[in-house]
C-alpha cells in the first residue's frame, strides 16, 4: 500500500540568507553579479565613442593643453586626445576646460575622416614687459610677424636714428635691417625685408631738401637699402610706412604743409617692387604712425587720424573708397599706435570700440569723468557702425573660432579679459594682469593667441613714453 506524500517548499529566511552570504564563495558570487549588472548599465548609457556605426569615419581631436571635455553636436564624447566615430558631414564641436576659454568649431568631416587640433586660450596670460636693447632708448611701436614673432621699433636718445629689433620666444633681441636708418622702418610680414624712409643724398640735399623723401628696401640680414621711390613735391615729406599682409605692397604716409597754411596727410599704396604709388585718401590732418589694421584679404585698412584735437578711426579701401567710422579720443597729443578694431576671420565684418554718448560715464580722478567705451559692428549690409547691444570694452579681437574677446577695466584694478556674445552680452573670464595708469590699447595676433598691450599715462599729464607688454594666452606662452 502506497502512502500519500506531501512536499512543502519554503523560501530561505533572512537568517538563512545571511548565513549563506557569510561564506566567502557566496560573497564572491554576489560581487561578480553586481559587477556584471553595473557593466551592462554602463554599456547601455555610455557615449557611443566605440560603438560600431554604419558609415562612420574617424575623427581625431587633440588640444593644447590636453584633457579638454569634447562635445560633438551637443553630446559629450570624452576628453582630448580623443578618436571617435562620426558620420561624414557638418559637425559642431565644443571644447571645454576649467582653466581655458571655450573653443567652438564648425567642422566638415570628409569620407576619410578628419583631425582637429585646438590651441586653447588660457584665462590668465603669461606677461612679459618689452624693453629696448639699450638704456635710454624708447620703443615707439611693436607688431607681430606672420610666424608670431614680435618686431620692435626703437628710437635712440640722440639724433634721429631708428632701429628694428626682433624678439625671439625666449625674450632675446636681435637687430635687423640696415645700420644707418634715420627714419621710420617696417619689417615685412615674413621677416625677410626691411622698408625704411631716408633722406636724399648728393647735390641739392641740404636745406629744404633735407627731408625724408625716399623709400628704400633692404634685406633683414643687413646691408644698404635699394631706393624704390622718391617723393617730389618740396612742401611734403614722408612720415611713416607699413607693409600690407601679402608682403608685396606698402603703405606710405606723407605730411604736406601747403603755402596757404594748414596741414594735410596722405595715405599712399605702393608696389614694393617699385613704380608710382596710388593715393588712397588725403586728410585735413595727420595719420597716427603705426596704427594700421589690415583686413585678412588685404583689401581694406583701418587707421587712426588726428585733426582738430580729435583722434578718429578711419577705414580706407584699396579701391579708393573711404569711411570715417568714429571719434575715439579728444585732446590726446600722443595716441597709442594700435587702432581699436577687430576684423572677422573672413574679413566681411569688423568691430571697433568708441566712446558712447548714451551711457553713464565712469567717474575719473582729477580730470573728470572717463567715457564708457562701447563696441560697434560694421558689415556689408550695414556700412554704419551700430552698437553691439550694451557691450562695453576696448581693443576687441575676433578669435579664429568666431568668438569675440575684449579688454575691460571696470575700476582701478588690472585689465580684465571678457567674452562678447552677438547680442552684446559680456562675461569677464580672466584677469590680464596689466594695470594701466590711464590709457591703454592692444594689437592682437589671434592665430598665435597673443596680444601686444600698450599703456600710457593720461595725456593731460603731458606726453609720456608708452609701456609695451606681450600677453601670451596660448599653451606655449605658459611654459
Amino acid at each position: 500500500m502506497q502512502l500519500p506524500v506531501v512536499l512543502i517548499v519554503e523560501g530561505p529566511s533572512r537568517a538563512d540568507l545571511a548565513a549563506a552570504l557569510s561564506r566567502w564563495p557566496a560573497r564572491l558570487a554576489a560581487a561578480l553579479l553586481i559587477a556584471l549588472v553595473g557593466a551592462a548599465a554602463w554599456w547601455l548609457a555610455r557615449p557611443d565613442d566605440s560603438l560600431p556605426q554604419t558609415g562612420s569615419v574617424p575623427l581625431r581631436i587633440t588640444s593644447a593643453p590636453s584633457d579638454a571635455a569634447v562635445l560633438v553636436d551637443g553630446r559629450a564624447r570624452g576628453r582630448t586626445p580623443l578618436t571617435i566615430g562620426v558620420a561624414p558631414g557638418q559637425h559642431t564641436l565644443l571644447l571645454q576646460r576649467a582653466e581655458t576659454l571655450d573653443e567652438r568649431r564648425d567642422l566638415t568631416v570628409g569620407p576619410d575622416g578628419a583631425a582637429l587640433h585646438a590651441e586653447l586660450w588660457r584665462r590668465t596670460p603669461r606677461l612679459s614687459r618689452l624693453r629696448p636693447a639699450f638704456p635710454g632708448a624708447a620703443i615707439t611701436g611693436a607688431e607681430f610677424l606672420r610666424d608670431g614673432r614680435v618686431a620692435l621699433a626703437v628710437a635712440l636718445p640722440v639724433g634721429d636714428e631708428r632701429q628694428l629689433w626682433l624678439r625671439d620666444p625666449s625674450g632675446g633681441l636681435e637687430r635687423v635691417g640696415p645700420p644707418d636708418a634715420a627714419g621710420p622702418a617696417a619689417i615685412s610680414p615674413d621677416g625677410g625685408q626691411i622698408a625704411y624712409l631716408a633722406r636724399r643724398v648728393g647735390p641739392g640735399a641740404a636745406g629744404p631738401a633735407a627731408r625724408l623723401d625716399e623709400l628704400r628696401i633692404a634685406p633683414s640680414s643687413g646691408g644698404a637699402g635699394e631706393q624704390r621711390w622718391q617723393l617730389v613735391p618740396p612742401d611734403e615729406q614722408l612720415t611713416d610706412l607699413g607693409w600690407a599682409p601679402d608682403g608685396a605692397r606698402l603703405l606710405l604716409v606723407s605730411t604736406q604743409r601747403p603755402a596757404a597754411g594748414g596741414l594735410r596727410g596722405r595715405l599712399l599704396l605702393l608696389d614694393a617692387s617699385g613704380g608710382e604709388p596710388r593715393e588712397l585718401v588725403a586728410l585735413p590732418g595727420e595719420v597716427v604712425p603705426g596704427s594700421y589694421a589690415w583686413s585678412p584679404d588685404g583689401g581694406r585698412v583701418a587707421f587712426l587720424a588726428q585733426a582738430g584735437g580729435l583722434t578718429a578711426l578711419c577705414l580706407a579701401d584699396v579701391g579708393g573708397s573711404f569711411r570715417y567710422l568714429a571719434d575715439v579720443s579728444r585732446d590726446d597729443l600722443s595716441p597709442l599706435p594700435f587702432a581699436p578694431i577687430a576684423w572677422s576671420p573672413d574679413g566681411a565684418r569688423l568691430l571697433y570700440a568708441a566712446p558712447t554718448l548714451d551711457r553713464p560715464s565712469r567717474a575719473g580722478w582729477l580730470f573728470g569723468p572717463a567715457p564708457a567705451f562701447g563696441l560697434f559692428g560694421v558689415d556689408a549690409a550695414r556700412p554704419l557702425g551700430r552698437p553691439l547691444g550694451e557691450a562695453e570694452g576696448q581693443s576687441p579681437a575676433w578669435r579664429r573660432d568666431g568668438t569675440v574677446v575684449a579688454l575691460h577695466r571696470g575700476g582701478e584694478g588690472p585689465l580684465l579679459l571678457r567674452t562678447v556674445e552677438p547680442d552684446g552680452a559680456t562675461r569677464d573670464v580672466g584677469e590680464v594682469g596689466v594695470t594701466p595708469s590711464a590709457v591703454y590699447a592692444a594689437r592682437w595676433d589671434t592665430v598665435h593667441a597673443q596680444a601686444l598691450i600698450a599703456t600710457r599715462a593720461a595725456a593731460s599729464l603731458g606726453a609720456t613714453r608708452p609701456e609695451f607688454w606681450l600677453a601670451g594666452f596660448g599653451e606655449e606662452a605658459a611654459r
